[in-house]
């Protein structure tokens, strides 16, 4: 393909065009088209599906399976690559590694196209989400990678540390670490637990929700989140509380407990993100919006025609309280019989007048 236009010198030949001139191709099918044919994604991260589109729908293309990354597959119905890349032989050092997938395309002019995908996938170690070629921290020890090569040990490997270190410290377990809570209500307690009894467990505590403790002689976080302080609009509030363990040989391992508190303006156990009447009015969220009042406050209600009350009467303890009286069918009945007597009333004293006219005009 001297001029690098997609098309062999032999179709551009065949078809009339010049082979050293990319602006002359074969225009009997329109060019097949490949989106996202170049990325690069974290081992284990799904890639951006990678869509091929024919320009004839009798064109037939055919993609080198063997050069996809393994957990990457073709589907040739829909024309489309996807998948999850998980590499499983990398080399000692690796860090990229690049897979270059040939498409051919072959039109029913007899023309044919070769185009290449390209997908580089990222190595993380640890698997935090952090690729190798940036992570300090490769298999996430604790140690960073620089003291580790300075040292000899594999910055790849969480069980290779520096020789100075006897016997490697055990990650230390959370349990319960993340976790959502409706406001007043207790949390599932949170234990930690160090690799070694001598580490030393530090937990930011000013960063925990109100009523939430941390209690140092069990390592174990407990309590009931009390929020008296939430935004006019706010339903939901994140805590991300971090864990700092110093183990005896000097390595240090960061944790983030992550808690999310649901706001409950009624207290009814239904958090308000999905309660359709937060504060139990008796109107719902949308008419208290609709009406400008304010949704989360009992007190605050759309303005609307009273309820009738009978007299106060005395309760247990001596002082006096309202008895609210419901509307009954028969106050409607009344109150027409009312306006019918009065209509009734006032015709019969038109017609009294109208006969005295007529008899003195007599």
């Amino acid at each position: 393909d001297d001029d690098g236009d997609g098309y062999t010198d032999a179709d551009e030949v065949a078809h009339g065009t010049d082979p050293k001139d990319s602006t002359s191709v074969p225009t009997t099918t329109p060019q097949t088209t490949i989106t996202n044919p170049n990325q690069t994604v974290i081992d284990e991260q799904p890639i951006t599906n990678i869509v091929i589109t024919p320009g004839d729908p009798a064109t037939v293309i055919t993609v080198d399976t063997s050069k996809l990354p393994n957990g990457v597959t073709y589907n040739p119905a829909t024309k489309t690559i996807s998948g999850t890349p998980d590499v499983t032989n990398w080399t000692p050092t690796e860090e990229t590694r690049t897979f270059e997938i040939p498409v051919t395309v072959q039109n029913p002019d007899g023309t044919t196209a070769n185009k290449k995908i390209k997908i580089t996938v990222q190595r993380d170690t640890d698997g935090d989400g952090t690729p190798d070629v940036t992570d300090t921290d490769d298999d996430g020890d604790g140690i960073p990678d620089t003291v580790e090569q300075a040292a000899g040990s594999d910055p790849k490997d969480a069980n290779s540390r520096p020789a100075a270190v006897i016997t490697p410290v055990a990650q230390p377990t959370i349990n319960n670490p993340i976790q959502t809570v409706i406001d007043g209500n207790p949390i599932t307690n949170i234990v930690i637990t160090p690799g070694d009894p001598a580490s030393v467990v530090t937990v930011d505590t000013p960063n925990l929700p109100n009523g939430v403790t941390y209690d140092p002689s069990t390592n174990t976080i407990s309590g009931t989140p009390n929020i008296t302080d939430w935004g006019t609009t706010e339903e939901t509030r994140n805590f991300q509380v971090t864990v700092t363990v110093q183990n005896p040989d000097g390595t240090t391992v960061t944790r983030t407990i992550d808690v999310t508190v649901q706001r409950d303006t009624d207290g009814d156990g239904d958090p308000d993100i999905t309660d359709l009447d937060d504060d139990n009015d008796g109107y719902t969220d949308v008419e208290e919006i609709a009406n400008g009042t304010d949704p989360k406050d009992a007190n605050s209600r759309p303005a609307s025609a009273p309820q009738p009350s009978s007299p106060s009467t005395p309760s247990a303890g001596g002082s006096s309280s309202t008895v609210q009286r419901t509307a009954q069918t028969s106050d409607a009945t009344n109150l027409f019989g009312y306006a019918t007597s009065m209509t009734f009333f006032a015709t019969l004293l038109l017609i009294l007048a109208f006969i005295r006219k007529e008899q003195s005009a007599k």
